[in-house]
């Protein structure tokens, strides 16, 4: 993991590592990143007293172009029984945050072909074509149908 955010992040990293702010160009400003006891960067945010454990509180980050990002999220969603894209976010994030994680999920359901043939789209039907008597305007109760009994009815004598 830090491999992986070494290469991607370097230089967020080594700002935060000389005690000051991220730059306002880093794509990862707006997520109040930290550098934990191992060197991970983490989310920061106001979850310090919450109840939940600490990786779910501060996810790891993970980057939006690399391979070990899509490895993690084709495990994950191998792991769910190919569950849907709002489902695999919600089960990534207690784990890890991953930057545009919404574009990366939705092209690697797509790449599983058997959720992609699961997701296809119904077929569409034609309509037939109205009979004239449901097409051409008429007044009221004149051109009504007898009822199919009433034909076969003959007057009693």
């Amino acid at each position: 993991m830090r491999m992986v955010q070494h290469s991607v992040y370097a230089s967020e990293i080594n700002t935060l590592n000389s005690n000051s702010t991220v730059s306002n160009k880093s794509s990862i400003r707006n997520l109040n990143p930290f550098l934990d006891g191992n060197g991970i960067l983490r989310v920061g945010g106001r979850l310090q007293n919450s109840l939940k454990p600490f990786a779910e509180k501060h996810q790891m980050i993970l980057p939006p172009k690399h391979n070990f990002t899509e490895l993690i999220v084709r495990a994950e969603h191998a792991r769910l029984l190919h569950a849907g894209s709002q489902h695999l976010v919600a089960s990534l994030r207690c784990k890890y945050w991953i930057v545009h994680s919404r574009k990366i999920i939705r092209r690697v359901i797509h790449q599983f072909m058997k959720c992609f043939r699961l997701k296809s789209s119904t077929a569409k039907q034609l309509m037939v074509h109205l009979p004239s008597d449901r097409a051409t305007p008429f007044r009221p109760f004149q051109n009504l149908p007898l009822h199919p009994l009433a034909r076969c009815r003959r007057p009693s004598s």
